[in-house]
């Protein structure tokens, strides 16, 4: 995860109309290894971080996989009712975040983060029925 998101930050801090500095990129890495790392434990407080981090910075490139690996988490380890919340806050959020920025409403900006969440959901539910 963090040869990857080394590699995309080195790949987007060309700056743009979005051009975030790379320190930023490096800090928003740096929590969401964080978040992952703490997502057996504190699997809510690691989506919060995931999803406040998002609506901040805007860097989906970066916060997919942290946010896979949460949602699975979620998925897996918590109730039905729980996992539904956090899909519906996830979807929200990813959705909203485009249209707070100004970025446009595309494949890339909302159909892949919602195509992330229902694998995520799905993995994770069926990792749970599975133990």
């Amino acid at each position: 995860m963090l040869g990857a998101g080394a590699l995309t930050i080195a790949l987007s801090s060309s700056g743009g109309r979005h051009g975030a500095h790379p320190f930023w990129l490096a800090a928003v890495l740096a929590e969401s290894v964080v978040a992952v790392l703490y997502r057996r434990r504190h699997a809510l407080v690691s989506l919060a971080a995931v999803l406040g981090i998002y609506l901040l910075f805007d860097a989906l490139a970066l916060l997919l996989l942290p946010l896979f690996l949460v949602l699975i988490a979620i998925a897996a380890s918590r109730t039905e009712r729980v996992t539904f919340l956090a899909g519906v806050a996830a979807t929200v959020v990813l959705v909203l975040v485009p249209a707070l920025h100004g970025d446009p409403l595309d494949a890339f900006h909302v159909l892949l983060p919602l195509a992330v969440i229902a694998l995520a959901v799905t993995a994770g539910s069926l990792w749970r029925s599975h133990d």
